[in-house]
Protein backbone atom coordinates (compact mmCIF):
# COMPACT_ATOMS: atom_id res chain seq x y z
CA UNK A 1 0.00 0.00 0.00
CA UNK A 2 2.78 2.32 1.15
CA UNK A 3 4.06 1.98 -2.61
CA UNK A 4 1.04 2.43 -4.31
CA UNK A 5 0.66 5.87 -2.60
CA UNK A 6 4.27 6.90 -3.13
CA UNK A 7 3.99 6.09 -6.99
CA UNK A 8 0.50 8.43 -7.08
CA UNK A 9 2.14 11.49 -5.11
CA UNK A 10 5.41 10.96 -7.80
CA UNK A 11 2.99 10.68 -10.36
CA UNK A 12 1.33 14.18 -9.57
CA UNK A 13 4.62 15.66 -9.26
CA UNK A 14 5.73 14.34 -12.58
CA UNK A 15 3.36 15.98 -14.09
CA UNK A 16 4.24 19.58 -12.77
CA UNK A 17 7.67 18.96 -14.23
CA UNK A 18 8.89 19.81 -17.61
CA UNK A 19 7.07 18.48 -20.16
CA UNK A 20 8.38 16.87 -23.27
CA UNK A 21 6.92 15.91 -26.73
CA UNK A 22 8.92 12.46 -28.02
CA UNK A 23 8.23 11.05 -31.31
CA UNK A 24 9.69 7.48 -31.76
CA UNK A 25 10.11 4.88 -34.66
CA UNK A 26 11.40 1.64 -32.85
CA UNK A 27 10.92 0.67 -29.30
CA UNK A 28 10.65 -2.17 -26.85
CA UNK A 29 7.98 -2.31 -24.70
CA UNK A 30 7.40 -4.30 -21.60
CA UNK A 31 3.42 -5.16 -22.47
CA UNK A 32 1.96 -5.34 -25.34
CA UNK A 33 2.64 -4.08 -28.60
CA UNK A 34 0.87 -0.92 -29.61
CA UNK A 35 0.52 1.94 -32.61
CA UNK A 36 1.62 4.70 -30.49
CA UNK A 37 4.78 6.65 -31.63
CA UNK A 38 3.97 9.71 -30.08
CA UNK A 39 4.65 10.49 -26.43
CA UNK A 40 4.75 13.54 -24.09
CA UNK A 41 7.31 12.67 -21.01
CA UNK A 42 8.20 14.68 -18.29
CA UNK A 43 11.35 14.36 -15.32
CA UNK A 44 11.65 11.26 -13.73
CA UNK A 45 10.78 10.72 -10.44
CA UNK A 46 12.48 10.71 -7.70
CA UNK A 47 11.56 7.15 -6.70
CA UNK A 48 11.55 6.07 -10.44
CA UNK A 49 15.19 7.78 -10.27
CA UNK A 50 15.92 5.90 -6.86
CA UNK A 51 15.33 2.59 -8.83
CA UNK A 52 17.70 3.40 -11.68
CA UNK A 53 20.21 3.67 -9.20
CA UNK A 54 19.62 0.78 -7.80
CA UNK A 55 19.86 -1.42 -10.34
CA UNK A 56 22.24 -0.12 -12.70
CA UNK A 57 24.87 0.08 -9.29
CA UNK A 58 24.22 -3.27 -8.26
CA UNK A 59 25.83 -4.49 -11.58
CA UNK A 60 28.57 -2.19 -11.93
CA UNK A 61 28.10 -0.74 -15.07
CA UNK A 62 27.64 2.80 -16.16
CA UNK A 63 24.32 4.03 -17.06
CA UNK A 64 23.56 4.82 -20.77
CA UNK A 65 20.52 6.28 -20.85
CA UNK A 66 17.35 8.49 -20.07
CA UNK A 67 14.58 7.65 -18.03
CA UNK A 68 11.15 9.87 -18.86
CA UNK A 69 7.83 9.76 -17.35
CA UNK A 70 5.54 9.30 -19.80
CA UNK A 71 1.75 8.67 -21.10
CA UNK A 72 2.87 5.57 -22.56
CA UNK A 73 0.69 3.03 -20.27
CA UNK A 74 3.26 0.52 -20.17
CA UNK A 75 7.28 1.02 -19.80
CA UNK A 76 9.65 0.93 -23.03
CA UNK A 77 12.58 1.15 -24.06
CA UNK A 78 13.87 3.44 -27.18
CA UNK A 79 16.00 5.34 -29.14
CA UNK A 80 15.69 9.05 -30.55
CA UNK A 81 18.32 11.17 -32.14
CA UNK A 82 20.71 8.78 -31.13
CA UNK A 83 20.05 9.03 -27.42
CA UNK A 84 18.83 5.65 -25.40
CA UNK A 85 16.06 6.26 -23.52
CA UNK A 86 13.13 4.35 -21.08
CA UNK A 87 10.23 5.47 -20.69
CA UNK A 88 7.48 4.63 -18.27
CA UNK A 89 4.13 4.94 -17.25
CA UNK A 90 3.31 5.65 -13.38
CA UNK A 91 0.11 4.25 -12.96
CA UNK A 92 1.17 0.76 -15.09
CA UNK A 93 4.43 0.00 -12.41
CA UNK A 94 1.80 0.90 -9.65
CA UNK A 95 -0.11 -1.65 -10.77
CA UNK A 96 2.67 -4.24 -11.48
CA UNK A 97 3.91 -3.61 -7.65
CA UNK A 98 0.38 -4.96 -7.11
CA UNK A 99 0.05 -7.82 -8.91
CA UNK A 100 3.09 -8.70 -7.36
CA UNK A 101 2.21 -8.11 -3.90
CA UNK A 102 5.73 -6.91 -3.09
CA UNK A 103 8.09 -3.91 -3.78
CA UNK A 104 10.02 -6.46 -6.85
CA UNK A 105 7.44 -5.66 -9.33
CA UNK A 106 8.38 -1.71 -10.35
CA UNK A 107 12.06 -2.96 -10.11
CA UNK A 108 11.52 -6.44 -12.31
CA UNK A 109 10.27 -3.89 -14.82
CA UNK A 110 12.54 -1.05 -15.37
CA UNK A 111 15.81 -3.71 -14.92
CA UNK A 112 14.17 -5.27 -18.02
CA UNK A 113 13.93 -1.87 -19.70
CA UNK A 114 17.58 -1.15 -18.72
CA UNK A 115 18.61 -4.62 -20.13
CA UNK A 116 17.85 -3.43 -23.04
CA UNK A 117 20.27 -0.75 -23.17
CA UNK A 118 23.14 -2.14 -21.16
CA UNK A 119 23.54 -5.00 -23.81
CA UNK A 120 23.28 -2.61 -26.50
CA UNK A 121 20.30 -3.85 -28.63
CA UNK A 122 19.32 -2.57 -31.29
CA UNK A 123 15.51 -1.98 -31.93
CA UNK A 124 15.21 -1.41 -35.20
CA UNK A 125 15.51 -4.76 -35.94
CA UNK A 126 12.05 -6.74 -37.38
CA UNK A 127 13.40 -10.29 -37.23
CA UNK A 128 11.26 -12.17 -35.14
CA UNK A 129 13.87 -14.18 -33.65
CA UNK A 130 16.23 -11.61 -33.36
CA UNK A 131 13.89 -9.87 -31.62
CA UNK A 132 12.74 -12.74 -29.13
CA UNK A 133 16.45 -12.71 -28.25
CA UNK A 134 16.80 -9.46 -27.49
CA UNK A 135 13.78 -10.13 -25.15
CA UNK A 136 15.12 -13.52 -22.99
CA UNK A 137 18.34 -11.42 -22.67
CA UNK A 138 16.76 -8.80 -20.96
CA UNK A 139 14.46 -10.86 -18.66
CA UNK A 140 18.08 -12.64 -17.65
CA UNK A 141 19.01 -9.37 -17.05
CA UNK A 142 16.16 -8.55 -14.83
CA UNK A 143 16.49 -11.86 -13.10
CA UNK A 144 19.93 -11.31 -12.39
CA UNK A 145 19.73 -7.55 -11.38
CA UNK A 146 17.13 -8.64 -8.38
CA UNK A 147 18.95 -11.88 -7.12
CA UNK A 148 21.85 -9.16 -6.40
CA UNK A 149 19.09 -6.78 -5.07
CA UNK A 150 17.91 -9.45 -2.18
CA UNK A 151 14.58 -10.87 -4.01
CA UNK A 152 13.64 -14.48 -3.91
CA UNK A 153 13.25 -16.00 -6.89
CA UNK A 154 9.17 -16.50 -6.28
CA UNK A 155 9.60 -12.37 -5.39
CA UNK A 156 11.32 -11.91 -8.59
CA UNK A 157 8.59 -13.98 -10.63
CA UNK A 158 5.50 -12.83 -9.41
CA UNK A 159 4.24 -9.74 -10.95
CA UNK A 160 5.50 -11.57 -14.28
CA UNK A 161 3.64 -14.67 -13.66
CA UNK A 162 0.66 -12.83 -12.85
CA UNK A 163 0.79 -10.41 -15.90
CA UNK A 164 -1.27 -11.15 -19.06
CA UNK A 165 1.26 -11.90 -21.59
CA UNK A 166 0.60 -15.51 -21.65
CA UNK A 167 0.90 -15.66 -25.79
CA UNK A 168 3.74 -14.99 -27.66
CA UNK A 169 3.95 -12.11 -30.12
CA UNK A 170 5.98 -10.82 -32.45
CA UNK A 171 8.27 -9.03 -30.27
CA UNK A 172 7.77 -11.32 -27.37
CA UNK A 173 7.92 -15.42 -27.21
CA UNK A 174 5.30 -16.66 -25.13
CA UNK A 175 4.94 -16.07 -20.79
CA UNK A 176 6.99 -19.30 -20.34
CA UNK A 177 9.50 -18.77 -22.34
CA UNK A 178 10.13 -15.61 -20.55
CA UNK A 179 9.56 -17.06 -17.19
CA UNK A 180 12.15 -19.25 -17.84
CA UNK A 181 15.05 -16.59 -18.74
CA UNK A 182 14.13 -15.12 -15.98
CA UNK A 183 15.01 -18.05 -13.47
CA UNK A 184 17.76 -18.91 -15.61
CA UNK A 185 19.55 -15.18 -15.17
CA UNK A 186 18.42 -15.09 -11.16
CA UNK A 187 20.03 -18.52 -10.66
CA UNK A 188 23.11 -18.33 -12.46
CA UNK A 189 23.68 -15.11 -10.45
CA UNK A 190 22.95 -17.52 -7.62
CA UNK A 191 25.56 -20.06 -8.65
CA UNK A 192 28.31 -17.50 -9.17
CA UNK A 193 27.83 -15.90 -5.60
CA UNK A 194 28.13 -19.10 -4.26
CA UNK A 195 31.19 -20.10 -5.86
CA UNK A 196 32.63 -16.89 -4.66
CA UNK A 197 30.67 -16.83 -1.22
CA UNK A 198 27.37 -16.73 1.03
CA UNK A 199 24.61 -16.16 -1.45
CA UNK A 200 23.01 -15.32 1.43
CA UNK A 201 25.57 -12.80 2.87
CA UNK A 202 26.22 -11.66 -0.43
CA UNK A 203 22.01 -10.82 -0.33
CA UNK A 204 22.07 -9.30 3.14
CA UNK A 205 25.15 -6.68 2.17
CA UNK A 206 23.32 -6.02 -1.12
CA UNK A 207 20.27 -5.05 1.00
CA UNK A 208 22.16 -3.58 4.18
CA UNK A 209 23.58 -0.93 1.43
CA UNK A 210 19.95 -0.34 -0.10
CA UNK A 211 19.26 0.43 3.47
CA UNK A 212 22.17 2.93 4.16
CA UNK A 213 21.37 4.89 1.26
CA UNK A 214 17.58 5.14 2.03
CA UNK A 215 19.11 5.81 5.56
CA UNK A 216 21.26 8.97 3.96
CA UNK A 217 18.20 10.29 2.05
CA UNK A 218 16.00 10.69 5.33
CA UNK A 219 14.07 8.11 4.23
CA UNK A 220 13.93 5.83 7.60
CA UNK A 221 10.80 3.63 7.45
CA UNK A 222 12.01 2.41 3.99
CA UNK A 223 15.25 1.95 5.56
CA UNK A 224 14.01 -0.35 8.08
CA UNK A 225 12.48 -2.13 5.88
CA UNK A 226 15.39 -3.24 3.89
CA UNK A 227 17.50 -3.10 7.01
CA UNK A 228 15.16 -6.14 7.88
CA UNK A 229 15.22 -8.02 4.79
CA UNK A 230 19.23 -8.02 5.24
CA UNK A 231 18.84 -9.73 8.83
CA UNK A 232 16.30 -12.20 7.50
CA UNK A 233 19.30 -13.41 5.27
CA UNK A 234 22.17 -12.49 7.84
CA UNK A 235 20.47 -12.86 11.32
CA UNK A 236 23.93 -12.08 12.74
CA UNK A 237 24.26 -8.88 10.83
CA UNK A 238 26.00 -6.67 13.74
CA UNK A 239 25.87 -3.56 11.62
CA UNK A 240 22.21 -4.05 10.04
CA UNK A 241 21.45 -4.26 14.12
CA UNK A 242 23.17 -1.31 14.76
CA UNK A 243 22.04 0.81 12.50
CA UNK A 244 18.11 -0.37 12.80
CA UNK A 245 18.27 0.84 16.35
CA UNK A 246 19.37 4.06 15.62
CA UNK A 247 16.43 4.45 13.04
CA UNK A 248 14.27 3.37 15.69
CA UNK A 249 15.65 5.85 18.24
CA UNK A 250 15.68 8.84 15.94
CA UNK A 251 11.33 7.69 15.85
CA UNK A 252 11.12 7.31 19.35
CA UNK A 253 11.07 4.10 19.50
CA UNK A 254 13.40 3.10 22.14
CA UNK A 255 12.55 -0.17 23.72
CA UNK A 256 12.48 -1.52 20.28
CA UNK A 257 15.98 0.17 19.66
CA UNK A 258 17.16 -1.50 22.88
CA UNK A 259 16.69 -4.96 21.49
CA UNK A 260 18.73 -4.30 18.21
CA UNK A 261 21.59 -3.01 20.20
CA UNK A 262 21.74 -5.82 22.18
CA UNK A 263 21.64 -8.44 19.15
CA UNK A 264 24.46 -6.25 18.03
CA UNK A 265 26.59 -6.38 21.23
CA UNK A 266 25.80 -9.80 21.31
CA UNK A 267 27.49 -10.10 17.57
CA UNK A 268 29.79 -7.17 17.97
CA UNK A 269 30.98 -6.84 21.51
CA UNK A 270 33.70 -4.22 20.68
CA UNK A 271 31.62 -1.82 18.87
CA UNK A 272 31.18 1.21 20.98
CA UNK A 273 28.69 2.77 18.67
CA UNK A 274 26.24 0.22 19.89
CA UNK A 275 26.99 0.84 23.98
CA UNK A 276 26.55 4.74 23.18
CA UNK A 277 23.46 4.66 20.76
CA UNK A 278 22.47 2.14 23.58
CA UNK A 279 22.87 4.76 25.72
CA UNK A 280 20.82 6.99 24.10
CA UNK A 281 17.74 4.46 23.95
CA UNK A 282 18.12 4.11 27.96
CA UNK A 283 18.42 7.81 28.85
CA UNK A 284 15.21 8.78 26.86
CA UNK A 285 14.02 5.43 28.61
CA UNK A 286 15.19 7.17 31.99
CA UNK A 287 16.96 4.16 32.65
CA UNK A 288 20.24 6.27 33.87
CA UNK A 289 22.27 4.02 35.27
CA UNK A 290 22.05 1.45 32.54
CA UNK A 291 23.03 4.58 30.46
CA UNK A 292 26.38 5.83 32.53
CA UNK A 293 27.33 2.25 32.17
CA UNK A 294 26.72 2.37 28.36
CA UNK A 295 27.97 5.32 27.97
CA UNK A 296 31.39 4.58 29.94
CA UNK A 297 31.74 1.34 27.95
CA UNK A 298 31.61 3.03 24.76
CA UNK A 299 34.25 5.59 26.00
CA UNK A 300 36.11 2.69 26.68
CA UNK A 301 36.12 0.96 23.53
CA UNK A 302 35.83 4.17 21.34
CA UNK A 303 39.27 4.86 23.46
CA UNK A 304 41.25 1.36 22.42
CA UNK A 305 39.59 1.91 18.37
CA UNK A 306 40.34 5.84 17.90
CA UNK A 307 42.53 7.01 20.60
CA UNK A 308 42.20 10.64 21.37
CA UNK A 309 38.73 11.05 20.03
CA UNK A 310 37.18 9.07 22.98
CA UNK A 311 38.59 11.81 25.06
CA UNK A 312 36.59 14.29 22.60
CA UNK A 313 33.90 12.38 22.92
CA UNK A 314 33.84 12.39 27.03
CA UNK A 315 34.32 16.37 26.96
CA UNK A 316 31.36 16.39 24.55
CA UNK A 317 28.90 14.19 26.63
CA UNK A 318 29.72 16.35 29.73
CA UNK A 319 28.87 19.65 28.19
CA UNK A 320 25.31 19.48 28.56
CA UNK A 321 23.28 22.62 27.23
CA UNK A 322 20.06 22.48 29.17
CA UNK A 323 17.07 21.12 27.56
CA UNK A 324 14.70 22.65 27.32
CA UNK A 325 16.34 25.54 27.24
CA UNK A 326 16.16 27.86 29.94
CA UNK A 327 13.12 30.42 29.42
CA UNK A 328 13.27 34.04 28.05
CA UNK A 329 15.20 33.66 24.83
CA UNK A 330 13.67 35.11 21.55
CA UNK A 331 13.66 32.01 18.81
CA UNK A 332 13.95 31.74 15.39
CA UNK A 333 13.81 28.62 13.21
CA UNK A 334 16.73 29.11 10.36
CA UNK A 335 15.31 28.21 7.10
CA UNK A 336 15.77 24.64 5.96
CA UNK A 337 16.94 25.53 2.44
CA UNK A 338 20.41 26.66 4.42
CA UNK A 339 21.05 22.97 5.25
CA UNK A 340 19.93 21.11 2.21
CA UNK A 341 23.26 20.20 1.17
CA UNK A 342 24.01 18.84 4.54
CA UNK A 343 23.70 15.45 5.44
CA UNK A 344 26.09 15.01 8.54
CA UNK A 345 25.84 17.03 11.62
CA UNK A 346 29.50 17.78 10.82
CA UNK A 347 28.30 19.57 7.84
CA UNK A 348 25.81 21.54 9.70
CA UNK A 349 28.47 22.68 12.62
CA UNK A 350 30.71 24.10 9.41
CA UNK A 351 28.10 25.92 8.18
CA UNK A 352 27.25 27.77 11.60
CA UNK A 353 30.69 27.89 12.39
CA UNK A 354 31.73 29.62 9.25
CA UNK A 355 28.83 32.01 9.48
CA UNK A 356 30.22 33.19 13.30
CA UNK A 357 33.55 33.55 12.37
CA UNK A 358 32.77 35.79 9.69
CA UNK A 359 31.46 38.27 12.09
CA UNK A 360 34.36 37.01 14.52
CA UNK A 361 31.81 35.21 16.89
CA UNK A 362 34.26 32.80 19.57
CA UNK A 363 31.72 29.53 19.86
CA UNK A 364 31.72 26.41 21.25
CA UNK A 365 29.77 22.88 21.53
CA UNK A 366 27.54 21.88 23.21
CA UNK A 367 25.76 18.08 23.57
CA UNK A 368 21.72 18.03 23.38
CA UNK A 369 19.49 15.03 22.76
CA UNK A 370 19.86 13.68 19.00
CA UNK A 371 21.98 16.57 18.21
CA UNK A 372 24.63 19.27 19.51
CA UNK A 373 24.18 23.12 20.21
CA UNK A 374 26.13 26.17 19.16
CA UNK A 375 26.29 28.71 22.11
CA UNK A 376 28.53 31.66 21.15
CA UNK A 377 30.58 34.00 23.86
CA UNK A 378 28.41 36.68 26.00
CA UNK A 379 28.71 39.80 23.92
CA UNK A 380 27.94 43.31 24.45
CA UNK A 381 25.79 45.06 21.58
CA UNK A 382 24.42 48.56 21.22
CA UNK A 383 20.89 48.96 22.49
CA UNK A 384 19.64 49.15 18.62
CA UNK A 385 20.98 45.70 17.92
CA UNK A 386 24.46 46.36 16.26
CA UNK A 387 27.37 44.92 16.96
CA UNK A 388 29.78 47.21 19.76
CA UNK A 389 33.37 46.61 17.78
CA UNK A 390 36.45 47.11 19.46
CA UNK A 391 38.00 45.82 22.35
CA UNK A 392 34.63 46.31 24.54
CA UNK A 393 32.75 44.13 22.49
CA UNK A 394 33.34 40.99 25.25
CA UNK A 395 33.70 43.43 27.87
CA UNK A 396 30.24 42.83 30.28
CA UNK A 397 30.41 45.81 32.20
CA UNK A 398 29.00 49.11 30.90
CA UNK A 399 31.85 51.02 28.54
CA UNK A 400 33.16 53.42 30.49
CA UNK A 401 33.76 57.30 28.31
CA UNK A 402 37.72 59.17 28.92
CA UNK A 403 37.79 61.90 30.69
CA UNK A 404 37.72 64.26 28.30
CA UNK A 405 35.22 67.25 29.00
CA UNK A 406 32.95 65.93 25.74
CA UNK A 407 29.12 66.07 26.20
CA UNK A 408 29.11 62.34 26.11
CA UNK A 409 31.19 62.15 29.51
CA UNK A 410 28.93 65.25 30.76
CA UNK A 411 25.86 63.11 30.06
CA UNK A 412 26.96 59.54 31.50
CA UNK A 413 27.04 61.50 35.04
CA UNK A 414 23.97 62.19 34.94
CA UNK A 415 22.30 58.97 33.01
CA UNK A 416 24.28 56.59 33.74
CA UNK A 417 25.15 53.95 30.98
CA UNK A 418 24.18 50.28 30.54
CA UNK A 419 25.81 47.14 29.49
CA UNK A 420 23.44 45.15 26.96
CA UNK A 421 24.63 41.88 26.66
CA UNK A 422 23.39 38.71 24.47
CA UNK A 423 24.35 35.04 24.05
CA UNK A 424 23.32 33.27 20.52
CA UNK A 425 22.10 29.36 20.80
CA UNK A 426 22.23 27.51 17.70
CA UNK A 427 19.84 24.14 18.83
CA UNK A 428 20.61 21.22 16.30
CA UNK A 429 18.11 18.06 17.71
CA UNK A 430 14.90 16.26 15.70
CA UNK A 431 13.66 17.35 19.39
CA UNK A 432 10.95 20.19 20.16
CA UNK A 433 10.75 22.13 23.19
CA UNK A 434 8.96 24.52 25.27
CA UNK A 435 10.39 27.15 27.34
CA UNK A 436 9.48 26.13 30.76
CA UNK A 437 12.10 26.13 33.88
CA UNK A 438 13.42 28.62 35.91
CA UNK A 439 15.15 31.72 34.20
CA UNK A 440 19.26 31.77 33.99
CA UNK A 441 21.86 34.21 35.28
CA UNK A 442 23.99 36.07 33.52
CA UNK A 443 27.05 34.13 35.23
CA UNK A 444 25.28 30.51 34.69
CA UNK A 445 25.18 31.34 30.76
CA UNK A 446 28.45 32.76 30.62
CA UNK A 447 29.74 29.29 31.77
CA UNK A 448 27.84 27.78 29.24
CA UNK A 449 30.86 29.23 26.36
CA UNK A 450 33.61 27.62 29.27
CA UNK A 451 32.12 24.32 29.77
CA UNK A 452 31.57 24.05 26.01
CA UNK A 453 34.48 21.90 23.09
CA UNK A 454 36.01 23.45 20.70
CA UNK A 455 34.60 20.94 17.95
CA UNK A 456 32.87 18.26 17.70
CA UNK A 457 33.96 14.10 18.30
CA UNK A 458 34.30 12.19 15.21
CA UNK A 459 31.15 10.18 16.18
CA UNK A 460 28.45 13.05 16.55
CA UNK A 461 30.05 14.62 13.27
CA UNK A 462 29.10 11.73 11.42
CA UNK A 463 26.03 11.13 12.52
CA UNK A 464 23.29 12.05 9.76
CA UNK A 465 21.50 15.32 9.40
CA UNK A 466 18.11 14.92 8.38
CA UNK A 467 14.90 16.34 7.48
CA UNK A 468 13.84 15.55 10.93
CA UNK A 469 15.88 17.65 12.39
CA UNK A 470 15.62 21.63 12.39
CA UNK A 471 18.47 24.09 13.33
CA UNK A 472 16.40 26.64 16.39
CA UNK A 473 18.35 29.88 16.95
CA UNK A 474 17.65 31.55 20.74
CA UNK A 475 19.04 34.71 21.65
CA UNK A 476 19.66 35.56 25.56
CA UNK A 477 19.56 39.39 26.49
CA UNK A 478 21.25 40.57 30.02
CA UNK A 479 21.43 44.39 30.98
CA UNK A 480 24.16 45.29 33.42
CA UNK A 481 23.26 48.84 34.43
CA UNK A 482 26.18 51.58 35.57
CA UNK A 483 25.00 52.27 38.66
CA UNK A 484 25.05 48.79 40.65
CA UNK A 485 26.82 46.61 38.18
CA UNK A 486 23.79 44.10 39.10
CA UNK A 487 22.95 42.40 35.59
CA UNK A 488 19.21 41.24 35.19
CA UNK A 489 17.69 38.64 32.25
CA UNK A 490 15.67 40.78 29.90
CA UNK A 491 12.51 38.99 30.06
CA UNK A 492 10.75 39.52 27.60
CA UNK A 493 13.17 40.56 25.59
CA UNK A 494 13.85 44.18 23.98
CA UNK A 495 14.55 42.53 20.40
CA UNK A 496 13.49 40.04 18.60
CA UNK A 497 15.52 36.60 16.98
CA UNK A 498 15.13 38.56 13.43
CA UNK A 499 16.47 41.67 14.85
CA UNK A 500 19.21 40.21 16.34
CA UNK A 501 19.78 38.00 13.54
CA UNK A 502 20.20 41.31 11.12
CA UNK A 503 21.83 43.71 13.17
CA UNK A 504 24.46 41.66 14.55
CA UNK A 505 25.53 40.66 10.95
CA UNK A 506 25.12 37.34 10.40
CA UNK A 507 21.77 37.05 8.70
CA UNK A 508 22.63 35.84 4.96
CA UNK A 509 26.45 34.83 6.18
CA UNK A 510 24.83 31.25 6.41
CA UNK A 511 25.58 29.15 3.24
CA UNK A 512 22.97 27.41 1.09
Amino acid sequence: MRYGILFCFLLYTALASGQERLVIQNSCSFGSEGPQTEYYTFEASEEALRIVSDIVNSVGLTQNFTIRSADCKNALATVHDLQRYILYDTTFLENFNAISKNQWGAYFVLAHEIGHHLNGHDFSIQDRLQRWKQELEADRFAGNVLFRLGATLEETTAGFRAFSLEQETAMHPAQQIRLEAVSDGWKKASEISTSSGSALLLAAKNLYNLALAKKNLGLFSESIWYFDRALEYDPTFAEAYCNRGYLKNRLGLYSDALVDFNYAIKFEPDNPEAYFYRGVANKNLIRLVAALSDFDLALKLAEEENGADSSNLDRFLKANFPFPPPPCFQHLTLPANIFTRCSTFGQVAQNISKALATKKYPFRFMSVPDGFAVVTQIEQYRSDGSVLLGENRFKELPVQENFALTFSYLKSLVFPRKAYLRIFVFVVSSQNFNSKGERISKDAAREWFNEGVTRLPKIIADDSFSADHTVEMLVYEFEVPEADHQPEQHCPCHLSAAEHLKKSGLKGKFKH
